[in-house]
């Protein structure tokens, strides 16, 4: 069972009051007992009466003071200076008892501390923190903050790398119009062809670094999107179908839907859109001729789920943890794309905090199941 620091602490310092307080009793009674066997022995040798030596007449005569009146004064004395002595030996042994706990107290707490500040100086240094085998809540919290200093780690790193990747992708296209702009400016005899030819191919790397800019700018907006409207997913997913039948048509893949009556939520229309639009239309793209993609939206008890799976080429275990990534391209598949439409996906599902599942074969097909527990 695991004990908290608090329960810990408590537990110990119960336990040095106990043993302190223990301590003290045992020396104030044997104190206690000492000044009390002195105080008989004094008693029992002041009224000690010899009848065959004793001179002294036990009466007051004369007003004269008689031996039982200096014995009762011996006795008197005696018992002033035993109270002395026991109240100053109960103050020596209270002072020490009090130091004892104190020094206890404090050797207790700086004992429970020390991972705290071995803590506080990995999170100073921003290192990993040493977690120590103590199932309390320092443990829980150094590995929290390892874990956040992983995921922070990974984000910069991603950051890093998707910086590098737009830097990439926005350079690429404006090299190529800057080589095609030299060759025609180089030729002698420039015809009109020279000059369509270039006009094209700078018009394909213009609207190739546009896309580039719109996606960037669509996932800036993810953060601050609103996801208060009402929406249907059988509306969205129905516009969706609909609007892409067309393309499906064009690469001779069947198209089917199959929804069930889920009720209203709330969400973003515009953004679900755009995600499930890409996923369908990935899922035509990188279909086979005579391949099939079924759209299915079912209700669950605390969200709906949307299922598209297809029938194409499917991903390699080796790209299927990578797919989500900014720029990230699977080996063989279209090199006109950007690598951004999956990415943007992922950010709109979570952005309605849900989750995003992915099963698939190469060969055989791929499988995106999407839980949306916020649509209900």
């Amino acid at each position: 069972m695991k004990k908290s620091i608090q329960t810990k602490t408590f537990i110990a310092l119960t336990t040095a009051i106990f043993m302190v307080g223990l301590l003290t009793f045992v020396s104030i009674d044997l104190t206690t007992k000492s000044m009390v066997g002195l105080y008989n022995q004094t008693v029992a040798k002041m009224t000690e009466v010899n009848p065959a030596t004793d001179d002294y007449d036990y009466s007051i005569v004369n007003g004269e003071t008689t031996k039982a009146d200096q014995g009762n004064v011996l006795i008197s004395v005696e018992i002033d200076s035993f109270k002395n002595n026991l109240i100053i030996n109960t103050a020596i042994i209270t002072i020490i008892a009090m130091g004892l706990l104190i020094g206890s107290a404090y050797l207790i707490v700086s004992y429970f501390n020390r991972p705290i500040r071995h803590l506080t100086q990995s999170v100073k240094a921003g290192q990993q923190a040493t977690i120590t085998p103590t199932s309390d809540e320092v443990q829980t919290l150094s590995q929290t903050y390892n874990e956040m200093l992983s995921k922070l780690n990974g984000a910069l790193s991603s950051q890093k790398n998707f910086n590098v990747s737009v830097a990439h992708e926005l350079k690429t296209p404006l090299a190529v119009m800057k080589a095609h702009i030299d060759v025609l400016d180089n030729l002698k005899d420039k015809s009109v062809e020279d000059y369509q030819e270039t006009i094209a191919i700078i018009h394909q790397s213009l609207n190739k670094m546009n896309a580039v800019i719109e996606t960037l700018l669509d996932s800036s907006v993810l953060s601050t999107a609103s996801i208060d409207d009402t929406i249907n997913l059988d509306e969205i997913l129905l516009d969706v179908v609909t609007d892409i039948k067309p393309y499906a048509a064009s690469h001779q893949v069947s198209l089917e839907y199959d929804a069930s009556d889920c009720p209203q939520g709330k969400g973003n229309q515009v953004l679900l859109y755009r995600a499930f639009y890409n996923l369908v239309e990935n899922a035509i793209k990188y279909n086979k001729a005579g391949g099939k993609v079924r759209v299915k939206l079912e209700c669950l008890k605390q969200g709906s789920k949307v299922i598209v799976a297809d029938t194409g080429v499917g991903i390699p275990d080796k790209d299927l943890q990578h797919i989500f990534e900014p720029f990230y391209r699977v080996e063989g598949s279209d090199k006109e794309g950007l690598g951004l439409g999956l990415s943007l996906v992922l950010n709109i599902i979570q952005r309605h905090s849900g989750l995003i599942n992915t099963i698939s074969k190469p060969s055989e097909g791929t499988i995106f199941e999407i839980e949306l527990p916020h649509l209900i």
